[in-house]
């Protein structure tokens, strides 16, 4: 719910679950990836993280040497 409406508000997405992609659109760029091996992220400043909370912490420091600087995580 939360990509669709980023996109349709025109956001360029970076988007990486363990999960196959479900669905394209152009200002949609897709990894299939695990939060532990943290894929290249491109310009991005914000993530939103909606995977279990406990999976946040250990990635934050790979989170912030790729750029990110805001973080809105759902518990």
């Amino acid at each position: 719910c939360l990509m669709g409406r980023l996109l349709q508000s025109g956001a360029r997405v970076t988007a990486f679950s363990r999960a196959p992609l479900a669905f394209s659109h152009p200002y949609l760029r897709w990894q299939q990836a695990d939060l532990a091996a943290l894929p290249e992220l491109g310009a991005a400043e914000h993530a939103v993280h909606c995977a279990p909370l406990w999976l946040l912490p250990p990635a934050l420091p790979g989170l912030h040497k790729a750029g990110i600087r805001r973080i809105v995580a759902f518990g």
